[in-house]
C-alpha cells in the first residue's frame, strides 16, 4: 500500500507553551494553538463537570450477560458494517427511533488511512444509523493537526454531506474530573458535543503507538480532548503524566462511548500514530463490540498475529478500564462471533 502523505508542521509556539503550562489553572481547558495552523478559536474557560458522560448500559449482551463482540471479514466496509451490526443484534438496540447519534472517528493528521479513519467506513455508519433514527448525525474528532487540514485529506465533508449528517469542528469543551479523584489531581477537557451526545459511537483504526503502544477503541478517546497540536490537558497528559498508560484509560472513561467500530481491513504495524511511522497491512477485518476493553484486548491479540507487538504492553491501560468498570479484559467471559462476507 503506497500513498503519498505531507510532513506534519511544527506548531511555531509548542516550546514556548510547554514551558508555560504550569501557570495554566487546572480547571482551564486551552481550546486555541496556533492561528496559522487551522484558525483556533482563542482559550476560553470551560465549563466544569463532576461526573463522567454517562453511557447507556450496554445492549449487546448475550442470555449470560456477557458482552457480545463480532468480527467480520471481508473487503466491502459496507457489507461489512451492515452485516457486523445485524450480527451483534441490530443498531436499533442502541439508537432510539428519533435519537442524535454522534460518531467519533480518528482523525489524528493529514495522512492515509490506516493511519487515521477511513471515510468510507464512516458513511457506511452513517447510512446504517439513518435506516433506524430520523435524529441528526455528526461527526467530529480533533487530533494533532487541525481538523479542517485532516478533513480536506479524507474528503470526508463529502460523505457527512452526502449522509445528511453534521460535521463538527470542535471548540467549546467542559472540564471534566471523577468525585472520587484526588484533589490533587486536575481535570481533563472534554468537547462539549461529545459529552452531551445521547449515542456515541467510537470508530477508529488499529495501529501502533509509540507512547500508548496501540491505539484502538480506549485510545481514540484522545481525540475528544480540545486540540489540535498541545493544549492544557494533552500536553499535561502526554508530557507530565506519572502513569499514562492509566490516563489513557482515564480519559475514556469520561467519556463512556456506547459502541465501538474497529476498522481493521488496514492495520499499521511497527509504529505510530503517523503514516511515516509504520507499515500497513491488510487483514480484511472489522469489529464491532459494545465494551471498549473487550475490544481493545481482542485487537491487540490481532495485532499481535501480524506486528512483533506484546499485547501485555497496553496491560496497565486495560488494568485501569476494569478498574473503571468500562468493560472486561477476559475474553473468556465474551461471546466471539465470527463471520465472513
Amino acid at each position: 500500500m503506497s500513498k503519498t502523505y505531507k510532513k506534519r508542521k511544527e506548531c511555531p509556539s509548542r516550546r514556548r507553551f510547554l514551558q508555560t503550562l504550569g501557570g495554566v489553572a487546572a480547571g482551564t481547558a486551552l481550546l486555541g494553538s496556533c492561528e496559522d495552523e487551522g484558525g483556533s478559536a482563542p482559550a476560553v474557560e470551560a465549563i466544569p463537570k463532576d461526573t463522567p458522560r454517562a453511557r447507556k448500559p450496554n445492549p449487546f449482551v448475550n442470555d449470560a450477560g456477557q458482552p457480545v463482540l463480532v468480527c467480520v471479514t471481508g473487503e466491502d466496509v459496507g457489507a461489512m458494517v451492515s452485516a457486523g451490526l445485524a450480527a451483534i443484534g441490530g443498531l436499533s438496540k442502541l439508537v432510539a427511533a428519533q435519537e442524535d447519534v454522534l460518531i467519533k472517528p480518528n482523525c489524528n493528521a493529514a495522512g492515509p488511512y490506516p493511519s487515521i479513519s477511513s471515510a468510507s467506513c464512516v458513511g457506511a455508519l452513517m447510512k446504517e444509523i439513518g435506516a433506524v433514527s430520523s435524529g441528526a448525525i455528526s461527526v467530529g474528532d480533533v487530533g494533532y493537526e487541525p481538523p479542517y487540514e485532516v478533513y480536506s485529506v479524507m474528503r470526508l465533508g463529502e460523505v457527512v454531506s452526502a449522509n445528511g449528517g453534521q460535521l463538527l469542528y470542535l471548540k467549546d469543551s467542559y472540564s471534566v474530573r471523577r468525585a472520587e479523584w484526588p484533589a490533587d489531581k486536575a481535570r481533563i477537557g472534554v468537547y462539549r458535543e461529545i459529552y452531551d451526545a445521547p449515542v456515541v459511537i467510537s470508530t477508529c483504526v488499529l495501529k501502533r503507538h509509540h507512547v500508548a503502544r496501540m491505539t484502538c477503541a480506549i485510545k481514540n478517546m484522545f481525540g475528544t480532548i480540545p486540540g489540535p497540536n498541545y493544549t492544557a490537558s494533552r500536553a499535561r497528559l502526554h508530557e507530565r503524566s506519572n502513569d499514562f498508560m492509566a490516563d489513557i484509560a482515564e480519559v475514556a472513561g469520561l467519556v463512556n462511548p456506547d459502541l465501538n467500530v474497529v476498522d481493521a481491513r488496514w492495520i499499521q504495524t511497527v509504529n505510530g500514530p503517523f503514516a511515516e511511522d509504520g507499515v500497513p497491512v491488510k487483514i480484511d477485518k472489522l469489529i464491532i463490540c459494545g465494551d471498549p476493553v473487550a475490544t481493545d484486548v481482542y485487537c491487540a491479540e490481532l495485532m499481535a498475529q501480524y506486528d512483533n507487538f506484546s499485547p501485555n504492553s497496553i496491560q496497565l491501560t486495560l488494568d485501569r478500564a476494569v478498574q473503571l468498570g468500562m468493560g472486561t479484559d477476559d475474553l473468556n467471559a465474551v461471546e466471539i462471533v465470527e463471520i465472513s462476507v
